[in-house]
C-alpha cells in the first residue's frame, strides 16, 4: 500500500537527484563536461557523497534502535564506494567508467539495507516508498552516465 510521503523529504530527496539528471542531460546531449568538470569523474564524486548520506541515514536508524549490525552494514557501502573513488584517482586503470558502474550497483544494494531497516520498523512508513523512487532515478541517471 502506498503512503504519502511528506513533501518535504519528497522535494530534498528530488533535489539531491539534480546533479545526477544534469550530468546525465549533459551525456546525452553529447558533452564530456559540464561547466567544466568531467562528467563521469563528477558522477563518481557526487555519488560517493550520495551513497555516504544515505548510509548515514540508516546508520542513525540502526543507532536510534539499538540495532548495531545494521550500524556496521551501512558502512560497508561507503568503504566500498571510497576505496573505488581513491583507486582510481591514483590509478586510472579501473577508469571512472568503472566506478559509475559499480555505483549502479552499489545504490540497489543500498536499498536492501533501507528494506532490512523499514522490515525491522527503524523507518518511517514512507520510507521505502521514497529511497525506491530516488534510487530508480539515480541508477537510470548513472547508466546513462556510464554509456
Amino acid at each position: 500500500m502506498w503512503k504519502k510521503i511528506p513533501l518535504t523529504p519528497l522535494f530534498l530527496g528530488l533535489a539531491g537527484v539534480l546533479p545526477f539528471a544534469f550530468l546525465s542531460a549533459t551525456k546525452i546531449f553529447g558533452f564530456d563536461t559540464a561547466f567544466g568538470l568531467p562528467t563521469q569523474p563528477t558522477s563518481a564524486l557526487y555519488s560517493l557523497v550520495i551513497l555516504s548520506f544515505m548510509s548515514g541515514c540508516i546508520w542513525s536508524f540502526s543507532t536510534g534502535k539499538g540495532d548495531y549490525l545494521g550500524c556496521a552494514l551501512s558502512t560497508a557501502p561507503t568503504l566500498v564506494g571510497f576505496f573505488l573513488v581513491a583507486s582510481t584517482t591514483v590509478n586510472s586503470s579501473f577508469g571512472f567508467v568503472g566506478v559509475v558502474k559499480a555505483f549502479v550497483l552499489l545504490f540497489p544494494l543500498l536499498l536492501i539495507l533501507d528494506y532490512r531497516a523499514h522490515q525491522l520498523g527503524q523507518t518511517p512508513d514512507w520510507w521505502m516508498q521514497l529511497r525506491t523512487i530516488l534510487t530508480a532515478l539515480v541508477v537510470i541517471c548513472l547508466l546513462i552516465i556510464a554509456l
